[in-house]
């Protein structure tokens, strides 16, 4: 299945790069020791549909990543994964950048996640932390304008049908639910201005009533 829909979306593939690709990949599922790093099979760059889908998602190791990669990189048919590769095999110091061959990569890796590991034990707990209104302004001008393309939101909508809230049977403090009253208190209804066709107020209706249902 992968191997066919790699040939339909690019009939120039390098076979053998492919199926050197494919069985690295499959020897590196067997492998399951150690630490891991995710991978996409199908890159998500080339094959966003599939971003999300459990069966193209796997873990390996750092050294096995590595070599993915260039693999990937020796298929030929992108330049996204050209870029991909030159960034996971260089590293910049201050003689300029450094090859890494897989075994280094792995070892760069490791220290990488012990050190960040020590760190997170060290750090205090956020629990409490308020950040700055500074802070805050920065990363509200940073999202503003940003819109979601919509095929991802609707790819992730579909993923949340019919699954249960987050929230469903958490029980708020009446504390936090005077709060969460006043922040909404003098702003205007989203939905105000808006006319709603027959449709939209058709599957409201039925979203209440067998919400009323479940209720009874």
């Amino acid at each position: 299945m992968i191997k066919n829909l790699f040939i339909s979306r690019f009939p120039q593939i390098n076979l053998e790069a492919l199926n050197c690709y494919l069985k690295h990949i499959e020897h590196c599922i067997e492998n399951n020791e150690g630490y891991k790093e995710k991978h996409h099979i199908l890159p998500k760059c080339l094959f966003p549909e599939y971003r999300l889908a459990k069966w193209n998602i796997t873990k390996i190791s750092a050294s096995d990543h590595f070599i993915a990669h260039f693999l990937l990189w020796k298929l030929n048919i992108s330049a996204s994964l050209a870029q991909a590769w030159h960034l996971m095999s260089n590293r910049k110091s201050v003689e300029g950048l450094i090859k890494l061959n897989a075994e280094d990569y792995a070892k760069a890796k490791e220290e990488w996640r012990a050190l960040a590991s020590s760190r997170q034990k060290l750090a205090p707990k956020r629990l409490g932390w308020h950040q700055s209104e500074e802070t805050k302004k920065k990363i509200s001008e940073g999202n503003t304008g940003k819109v979601f393309p919509k095929d991802i939101s609707k790819r992730y909508s579909e993923e949340r049908l019919g699954k249960p809230s987050g929230q469903l049977g958490i029980k708020r403090s009446e504390e936090t639910c005077k709060k969460i009253s006043m922040s909404k208190k003098g702003r205007p209804s989203p939905n105000k201005g808006k006319k709603m066709s027959e449709e939209q107020k058709e599957k409201i209706s039925k979203t209440r009533k067998e919400k009323n249902n479940r209720k009874d």
